[in-house]
């Protein structure tokens, strides 16, 4: 990954990933202020770069007024976007997102969209797996649509979707393997 083999320099290629489950559970005793100093120092980020980052990030996601509460006090949505700031806390080159904008409201999702339609224009990778299809077309270059655990069709976006959108491609293609419900 990013010209890393995992076998001979897995901590380089950690250093290159920000990586964001729907399942990330964050312990409900820490504050995402602890939780993010913690991460970072994790990933060896001075600590000057690191307090930068984490005041733009929070400022950014509206974490600031919440960041010496207890996760376990934090509404889900507060709790996502800790989880957004948390992951990223060492300026990846590479982030992985799974359902980036789950638990969101629809404002704070659109900061997150907004947010990382700015990380692509920096030119970092985003690898996005959502079942929004007006945030994967709106996202992403290249698409890659998985049934039944099967990468069925990959390419760029216009060259997946047919000519249609892509929700409507999306259902052609489970139509099409799963004939028992025509």
């Amino acid at each position: 990954m990013a010209g890393y083999s995992i076998v001979s320099a897995p901590e380089k290629v950690r250093a290159t990933i920000g990586f964001l489950t729907s399942e990330l559970k964050l312990e409900d005793f820490f504050t995402p202020d602890y939780l993010f100093d913690f991460f970072a120092a994790l990933h060896q980020v001075d600590p000057t770069v690191a307090a930068a980052r984490k005041a733009a990030l929070f400022r950014r996601f509206d974490i600031q007024d919440f960041a010496a509460e207890k996760v376990g006090r934090l509404s889900s949505g507060m709790k996502q976007k800790a989880s957004l700031a948390i992951s990223i806390a060492h300026d990846p080159e590479i982030i992985i997102f799974d359902e980036p904008t789950n638990g969101l409201d629809v404002i704070t999702a659109r900061v997150v969209t907004d947010y990382l339609t700015e990380l692509k224009s920096q030119g970092k990778t985003i690898i996005l797996s959502s079942h929004i299809f007006s945030l994967v077309e709106k996202l992403c270059d290249r698409v890659g649509i998985i049934i039944d655990g099967r990468m069925i069709v990959d390419g760029r976006l216009a060259e997946v979707c047919a000519g249609q959108n892509l929700e409507d491609r999306f259902f052609e293609l489970y139509s099409a393997s799963h004939p028992e419900l025509q």
